[in-house]
């Protein structure tokens, strides 16, 4: 004869078994894994392209700042700008 706790461990194991990994209950538990997956994704793809866009600088930017510190001459900015 079982035990109380004996009979709810062995439907619990029963649970893990079929209902967790075979049954309905593995669909959701693959659709909450196929949602975090997509939420990730979406994360790697447009949050951090974001990140990466503001801390850039633009190709005309950089001509002024070199131009500024002294690195290329006026003639040397005008037909680089003509380029960008």
């Amino acid at each position: 004869m079982l035990v109380r706790g004996d009979k709810y461990e062995i439907l619990w194991r029963q649970f893990l078994r079929t209902a967790l990994f075979f049954g309905h209950g593995g669909m959701f538990i693959m659709g909450l894994i196929f949602l975090a997956v997509l939420i990730t994704a979406f994360w790697l793809i447009v949050v951090r392209k974001k990140d990466n866009k503001i801390n850039s600088s633009s190709a005309f930017e950089i001509l002024q700042e070199r131009l500024a510190r002294g690195e290329i001459t006026a003639d040397e900015f005008s037909k680089l700008k003509k380029n960008t």
